[in-house]
């Protein structure tokens, strides 16, 4: 895959997810995907990438890196202990669905 290539959604509003054990914060914990709040675009910096919807896709070391909101089931504390966090921003490598509303595509845009 080429780095300006960007897979499409992976999740849609109110897939259901865990988190998975290569997470930094929140290993194992369930939840939702879902939109940011209102005012996480706020805090975004100018050059930060704004969300669309439940997504939004940054620029990591090794090219972009697809970003989701979810909303977690039980609130939790982040690996410097800062928390409990009802809700945050995963990284689509360290989010697990959960059956029976996967809908995975290997469809590439530019």
């Amino acid at each position: 895959m080429a780095s300006e290539d960007i897979p499409i959604y992976t999740y849609d509003i109110g897939d259901r997810v865990r988190i998975s054990a290569r997470s930094t914060w929140a290993k194992g914990a369930t939840g939702t995907i879902d939109v940011p709040p209102e005012g996480i675009a706020d805090i975004l910096g100018d050059d930060d990438p704004p969300y669309e919807g439940c997504r939004r896709v940054v620029k990591g070391r090794k090219g972009p890196r697809e970003m989701y909101w979810v909303v977690l089931d039980e609130p939790q504390v982040d690996a410097d202990g800062d928390g409990p966090y009802i809700e945050g921003e995963f990284d689509a490598e360290d989010i697990e669905p959960i059956a029976p509303n996967w809908r995975r595509t290997t469809a590439l845009q530019n």
